[in-house]
């Protein structure tokens, strides 16, 4: 009577699990694996059930797998397609070998589609992949295709070993999954998979490799390891849609890949995950390599990089086509040692990256740090194109992502250029002397100035403050003896002075300098079109050379100023 009931059960649940192949009222195409030798079963093994179906077979078959832990390497192979392999219970129907290999491999032959699955149960391995696919080693073997996934915890172990490694594997769809490897990558796939549903974990690679050379789709997932997502060597139409993708090193890496599509998803460089190698930064999405990434986009995401050292980048752009459109971009550094942070990174780009509305914003908890930028760019030319994308902090030369607009920028009533405007002579002592009283905050916008008393003052000058947002910005200024040291960065307040250690009777100022900043990033010098200058007493503005300006921080050198000075320019503005 027991056994009568049990293999009433086992229809239930193979009708349930795989469809209209097990709907069989004469239960004709299933055959049961029980560790247990239930009388009902038709063998206390996996292989066994297997082997009782017979090679070939032409219906597809369930093997129903019962409760207990499976120490068996099991092996669908070339005489094995048309074959599902279905637990009863996902948590109790373990497969767990007890010498190195996969837990599951598939392997095919000359058969056009496998037509196999994998369904509701666990498997464990000590030292091999977790399901392995892979093309079968004679001359006519075809590639692997049509095979499923489903409902299944996989936990790899094994230097290299993946959870789930199908990287020759076509048309594999994973659902509902939960993997982790130990050393290797979660899931390694292969062209024209869809992966939906599922975690993805590893301690050792990303969480999940798409190395195919066509369309792979990744939706409601999570991936996490050294990457979150890496769109391996010159692989071509990854799609991800919600999803939270977080790595140790960068939450995405695009690796010389092309047709790429991110959209509503987070990606996440996280300090508390392992990093690949030896490098520390930690990155949002990282696209780099050649040939370079192309048509690369990425739309409504939030990209974020944290790191409690070295420097934190939301989007570091090296090499290719990419588009980053309405997405929330955060760098945020927590150490208070050392690091800086970068929402935008792009630099030595054949192409250069297109940034479209959103926003941006960086920050860094060490406040000797100059490095914190929303965009950094590199001098050498145009890396960047951005348009209605509000920042504060920028370093290097933006131009328009669309057209730039004209502007007209007014600074009134300027100081004349002072030593000790901002603090006066102040002495230095044997370690550093933090200032934070007796400062004047900058008139205007404007780049300030370090000077000494004597020959041998030495050493390097903080100034931290506001810049014309209010946000917080550090400058640096490396002193040298009795010159007047011009700093890079325009300040609208001044709330810290750290100066360096120095001997008895050393002294240093802090003063304003003709460099005035401009409140927008412009591509160029060339994108100043027409300065002004208007004298106190005067009642127009006359058109004057322009000065020297600078792109990297937006500032224009107007020369000698007369107090009550007010200048005026007309630029091509880019943001």
């Amino acid at each position: 009577m027991a056994g009568t009931s049990r293999a009433f059960a086992a229809l239930v649940i193979a009708v349930g699990l795989s469809g209209a192949a097990l709907g069989q009222p004469d239960f004709k195409f299933t055959k049961i694996a029980d560790i247990n030798a239930d009388p009902d079963a038709n063998s206390a093994t996996i292989r066994g059930a297997i082997n009782a179906i017979g090679d070939n077979p032409l219906h597809h078959w369930t093997v129903l797998i019962y409760a207990g832990v499976y120490n068996e390497n099991v092996i669908l192979d070339d005489k094995h397609e048309n074959i599902d392999l279905v637990g009863v219970d996902r948590e109790s129907v373990i497969i767990q070998p007890t010498s190195a290999g996969s837990g599951v491999k598939i392997i095919s032959g000359q058969e056009t589609t496998r037509k196999n699955a994998v369904r509701n149960l666990t498997i464990v391995t000590d030292d091999g992949h977790g399901i392995e696919i892979v093309k079968g080693a004679g001359m006519s073997d075809l590639t692997p295709r049509d095979i499923r996934i489903e409902g299944v915890t996989i936990v790899a172990s094994g230097t290299n070993k993946d959870g789930v490694y199908g990287l020759p594997a076509e048309e594999v769809h994973v659902f509902d999954c939960n993997v982790y490897a130990e050393s290797g990558a979660g899931i390694r796939s292969g062209d024209y998979w869809t992966i939906t549903s599922t975690r993805s974990v590893s301690d050792g690679q990303p969480g999940l490799i798409a190395f195919g050379d066509n369309s792979t789709i990744i939706r409601n997932c999570e991936a996490s390891g050294t990457a979150g997502l890496h769109a391996g060597f010159q692989s071509s139409g990854l799609s991800a849609e919600g999803c939270v993708f977080s790595g140790g090193t960068a939450g995405v890496w695009v690796d010389a890949a092309s047709h790429v599509l991110i959209r509503n998803s987070i990606l996440r460089g996280d300090p508390n995950l392992n990093a690949i190698e030896d490098i520390t930064n930690k990155y949002g999405i990282w696209i780099d390599n050649t040939p370079a990434p192309q048509n690369v986009v990425v739309l409504n995401c939030r990209i974020a990089a944290e790191s409690n050292g070295n420097v934190a980048i939301g989007i570091n752009h090296d090499l290719g086509d990419v588009r980053i459109e309405g997405c929330e971009i955060v760098a945020i550094n927590t150490s208070t040692t050392s690091g800086g942070a970068r929402g935008v990174n792009a630099s030595y780009a054949d192409t250069p990256l297109r940034l479209l509305g959103g926003s941006i914003r960086s920050s860094a908890a060490f406040e000797k740090s100059a490095d914190v930028w929303d965009s950094h760019v590199d001098e050498l030319g145009e890396r960047c194109l951005m348009s209605g994308t509000p920042l504060s902090k920028w370093k290097g030369p933006i131009a328009s992502a669309e057209r730039p607009r004209v502007t007209v920028q007014r600074t009134l009533n300027v100081s004349a250029s002072s030593a000790t405007a901002v603090l006066a002579a102040t002495g230095l002592i044997v370690t550093e002397k933090v200032v934070t009283t007796g400062i004047t905050s900058p008139d205007v916008y404007r780049v300030l100035s370090a000077t000494g008393n004597t020959g041998a003052v030495t050493g390097t000058v903080y100034v931290i403050g506001t810049d014309l947002a209010g946000n917080a910005i550090t400058d640096t200024i490396a002193t040298s003896g009795t010159a007047t040291v011009s700093g890079a960065k325009p300040f609208k307040t001044v709330t810290k002075i750290i100066l360096p250690p120095g001997t008895l009777g050393q002294t240093i100022s802090i003063g304003t300098t003709s460099k005035l900043g401009l409140q927008f990033p412009i591509s160029g010098a060339g994108a100043v079109l027409q300065p002004g200058r208007k004298a106190s007493a005067a009642t127009s503005y006359a058109i004057e050379a322009t000065g020297t300006v600078d792109a990297a921080y937006s500032t224009v050198d107007v020369g000698t100023i007369s107090a009550g000075d007010s200048f005026e320019w007309a630029a091509e503005a880019s943001e």
